[in-house]
């Protein structure tokens, strides 16, 4: 009789643990997070590129129709090794330049490139 008992409470057990894996594996998957100085574009399966982005944070998805894919637009140096003559006669030879990626353009460029694959 105990062990009768004991067989029923572990299957109840392995169900809604097995619950609570399946749901919390749903949750992982629907959920990304954007990283400071990222920037997310959505592609949906049927409509294509979304042209909203998503900035700092965490957001939601749907997880089989919609993919995040998330670009970098923080500022970066680039150095450009160049030997150039200055009006006072002085030669330099890096040049700096720093250049950063428009926000607002993320989706712009991932329709570009799925335009062109």
């Amino acid at each position: 009789m105990g062990s009768v008992r004991a067989v029923t409470l572990l299957t109840k057990v392995a169900k809604v643990a097995m619950a609570f894996g399946i749901g919390g594996g749903l949750l992982n998957s629907a959920i990304f997070t954007v990283d400071g100085g990222h920037q997310a574009v959505l592609f949906d399966r049927f409509h294509g590129v979304l042209e909203e982005t998503s900035g700092e944070g965490t957001h939601f998805i749907i997880p089989w129709l919609q993919k995040a894919f998330i670009f970098d637009i923080r500022t970066r140096p680039r150095s450009i090794t160049s030997v150039t003559g200055t009006k006072d006669l002085q030669m330099v030879n890096h040049l700096k330049s720093a250049h950063k990626a428009r926000p607002y353009q993320a989706s712009t460029h991932l329709q570009d490139a799925w335009n062109q694959l």
